[in-house]
């Protein structure tokens, strides 16, 4: 992220503000959006007890972006595994566009795609399912298992679609963004296998090849239809 002093931040899905709050500690200008009243509440108070401004939206994050103000932000903040809340990726990095200035960064750490396929169980790792599948998946609400066992069958599942490497890096390229750099890191409880991946993208000068009804084929820097030029700085 590099110095955030002064700059305007936008933490989509950034729950109870664990990552905001810091940042605005650094003199980030942060907006959460999320749609849960209950992280908002904490967000807010734990704001209020470090002494930093913080503005927190409860919104469907598609929704916000929808009526946002274009280009209000210099960066987009995504982090702690939240990709698989979206079932069209397009959506959510072509909103990502329209909300960042040209120029603007966007950083997203997420959970690695391998963990469609290799599961921990009984203390060993095993190959188990598809890497391929698009079809949505079942999964318990997050933290679910922080909570009393007889009060984990309250909680409904959640639906979630989980991606592949692939699909991410294409997304965020169809949609305006030049990337700058892709990491990958290892997972918690095996250090030899990977367990998330940090992408970096600069948002270019157009919203994306879609939103100028382009063939979606359009994708990197440069399109027989359409250049999209990047810079480090916004503009």
């Amino acid at each position: 992220l590099g110095d955030v002093q002064g700059v305007k931040l936008l933490n989509p899905l950034g729950s109870n503000a664990r990552k905001a709050v810091p940042l605005a500690v650094l003199g980030a200008e942060v907006t959460v959006v999320d749609i849960s009243e209950e992280s908002a509440h904490y967000a807010r108070k734990l704001a209020q007890h470090t002494r930093v401004p913080l503005t927190y939206i409860v919104s469907d994050f598609l929704s916000y972006g929808e009526t946002a103000e274009p280009g209000s932000f210099d960066v987009a903040y995504l982090e702690g595994g939240i990709l698989h809340y979206f079932q069209n990726l397009d959506a959510l990095f072509s909103c990502l566009r329209r909300l960042l200035k040209p120029g603007g960064k966007l950083v997203l750490n997420d959970f690695h795609p391998t963990r469609k396929f290799l599961k921990h169980r009984e203390g060993q790792f095993m190959v188990a399912g598809d890497y391929f599948d698009s079809d949505l998946v079942e999964g318990p609400v997050a933290y679910q298992d922080q909570f009393p066992a007889e009060e984990q069958t309250e909680f409904p599942q959640c639906l979630l679609r989980l991606w592949t490497m692939s699909e991410i890096v294409n997304g965020v390229l169809r949609n305006g963004f030049c990337l700058q750099q892709l990491d990958e890191g290892p997972r918690w409880d095996e250090s030899t296998l990977p367990g998330e991946f940090t992408l970096v993208a600069i948002a270019g000068r157009f919203p994306s090849s879609s939103a100028l009804g382009l063939p979606s084929g359009c994708r990197g820097r440069t399109c027989s239809a359409l250049r999209v030029e990047c810079s480090s700085t916004p503009t």
